[in-house]
């Protein structure tokens, strides 16, 4: 990879964080930290939210830490849980 081609991945990386999408890259970074953080306010059906989560998961599996991979892992099936219980009694 020469420069060029590193300068087009992070004006990609920039431009996806400027309109609210999360980057693999930025879930390999946070891997180690989750936090609560608030969606994007155009996300109001919380899909950011879940790939954050689900980023978090591959992340800590790739890491191989069996107690990340615990945490990431139920830190997803509490988000998916919380998801399915918000939309419990619902009308079509």
């Amino acid at each position: 990879m020469d420069q060029s081609d590193e300068r087009l991945i992070n004006q990609l990386k920039d431009d996806l964080r400027k309109q609210g999408y999360a980057t693999a890259f930025d879930a390999e970074k946070d891997a180690g930290s989750q936090t609560d953080a608030a969606p994007a306010a155009d996300d109001e059906s919380g899909e950011l939210d879940f790939m954050k989560a689900v980023n978090a998961f591959r992340a800590a599996k790739r890491c191989g830490d069996p107690s990340k991979v615990a945490a990431a892992e139920r830190a997803l099936q509490d988000f998916v849980r919380n998801e399915m219980r918000a939309n419990e009694g619902c009308e079509s």
